[in-house]
C-alpha cells in the first residue's frame, strides 16, 4: 500500500492548517492577480465580493476575483469577514479594519495597481 508522497497529498485532519487561502478554481482566477496586505484593501474585496460592477463602478474582472477570494476563504474567514463588512456598515470602521487586518491578503483594487 502506497502512502502520500507529499503533504499536499495527505487528507486534511481535525484541527490541521491544510487548507490554505486562495485555493482550487479560485487559485487559477488569482494567479495573475496582484494581492494587498491592506486592511482598507481587504475591506473594499470583502464588499466588492457581494456586488456588481455596475454598483460600484468598478471592473467586473476585479469583481469576479473578488468573488474568488471570498469563496477560497475559510468558514471562519468568511464569518471574520462578514464581521468586518457589518461593523463597516455600523458605523465602526476602526473595528472594521481590526478585523480586516486577520484576513488573508486580498485582491488590490484597481485604483491602487500602477500602470
Amino acid at each position: 500500500m502506497k502512502g502520500p508522497s507529499s503533504a499536499e497529498d495527505a487528507p486534511a485532519t481535525a484541527g490541521s492548517s491544510a487548507k490554505t487561502p486562495n485555493r482550487g478554481l479560485g487559485d487559477i482566477k488569482m494567479r495573475n492577480c496582484l494581492l494587498s496586505y491592506d486592511p482598507g484593501d481587504k475591506l473594499k474585496a470583502v464588499i466588492a465580493a457581494d456586488q456588481t460592477h455596475a454598483d460600484m463602478g468598478l471592473p467586473a474582472k476585479y469583481l469576479e476575483t473578488c468573488r474568488f477570494w471570498f469563496d477560497d476563504l475559510t468558514d471562519s474567514e468568511r464569518m471574520l469577514a462578514e464581521s468586518a463588512r457589518n461593523a463597516l456598515i455600523a458605523g465602526s470602521p476602526e473595528l472594521a479594519a481590526q478585523l480586516a487586518m486577520k484576513l488573508p491578503a486580498a485582491p488590490q483594487p484597481p485604483e491602487n495597481q500602477s500602470s
